[in-house]
């Protein structure tokens, strides 16, 4: 098996910090931002992925990949849905990109316990992002 999970990992973070960078100081456009979400939180799931590749069954590395193109579509869609709904909000397509993640990664951690705590690191940095929106939106009523 070869070992590109990380080094396409390191790309994807590189993708997804280039466009928010992007939407920081030239573009503020949320579709912008909502596919640059989708590549770090995919990039940072390869990258936990790779550290655990060792200590992965010969079934586990056939879904691995499965995992990743079913994360991919998802959020390719959900981006989709969001822009064609004339969405502007980044606190939305974050959320809906978070939950969806969760749901996934859950599911998968259900049928496949060797890559849990991996894939439960990266599900804690999404929860804590999720949250952080969650604290901006209430500051943002209460003012």
């Amino acid at each position: 098996m070869p070992r590109y999970y990380k080094r396409t990992g390191i790309i994807l973070l590189a993708l997804g910090a280039i466009t928010v960078l992007i939407y920081l100081f030239v573009i503020q456009m949320a579709p912008l931002i909502a596919f640059g979400f989708s590549a770090i939180i995919l990039g940072t799931t390869y990258i936990a992925l790779d550290r655990t590749i060792f200590s992965l069954t010969p079934g586990d590395l056939l879904t691995l990949p499965r995992l990743i193109l079913v994360m991919s579509v998802t959020f390719i869609v959900i981006n989709t849905i969001l822009i064609l709904s004339r969405q502007n909000d980044i606190g939305i397509y974050f959320s809906v990109q978070a939950i969806c993640y969760l749901i996934i990664v859950y599911i998968y951690l259900g049928i496949h316990k060797s890559a849990s705590l991996a894939l439960s690191i990266v599900s804690a940095l999404v929860i804590f992002g999720f949250v952080l929106i969650v604290i901006l939106k209430v500051v943002d009523i209460l003012k």
